[in-house]
């Protein structure tokens, strides 16, 4: 059930995502975010997977040192940080985008489980960051990252070292 406008994935874009993945991927994906160098940084998941498993996730960040480095501030305690110091509206508006873009990717006509709330299935507040961080670099104006950036500027110079997104039509052009 991928969209007609999504590139097709490479095959050294699956040995590569298996290797960071330590598995096989599930389901068809897109690169969204390379690093300058090429490898892999951000993907995109259909939210359908096969006929009818809903994925609630629609951008995951896969990049080594990013996943690290977020790894690193949810150990340090940003995830109470974040919810002490970003407005629960701002979060919201960004579940709300978040779930009408998702959304606007299954069929009208599918009739199957549907995925779930927002940023990774959030149903309300926020739980991870490296899924905001994904979607942030997927275009989604993110403000729980731009608030933690502006806290820990080393993270936004690591994301200097990323290529610009690679944005299918269906992600694109003001849909969210």
């Amino acid at each position: 059930m991928r969209p007609a406008d999504w590139p097709l994935t490479t095959p050294s874009d699956i040995d590569r995502l298996t290797i960071l993945l330590d598995r096989p991927p599930v389901g068809e994906f897109v690169v969204i975010r390379r690093r300058i160098d090429g490898d892999i940084a951000v993907i995109s998941t259909f939210p359908i997977i096969g006929a009818d498993l809903p994925m609630p996730t629609l951008f995951w960040l896969v990049d080594p040192a990013l996943t690290k480095s977020i790894s690193t501030l949810e150990s340090r305690g940003i995830i109470t940080w974040v919810r002490q110091n970003v407005p629960i509206e701002a979060i919201e508006e960004s579940h709300s985008r978040y779930r009408t873009l998702r959304d606007s990717l299954i069929p009208p006509d599918y009739e199957g489980p549907r995925p779930y709330g927002g940023v990774a299935g959030t149903r309300i507040g926020f739980k991870c960051l490296h899924a905001h961080m994904a979607w942030h670099l997927a275009g989604g104006d993110d403000p729980v990252v731009k608030r933690v950036i502006e806290e820990h500027p080393a993270l936004g110079e690591e994301l200097e070292g990323l290529a610009p997104a690679i944005l299918p039509h269906s992600l694109s052009a003001g849909a969210y």
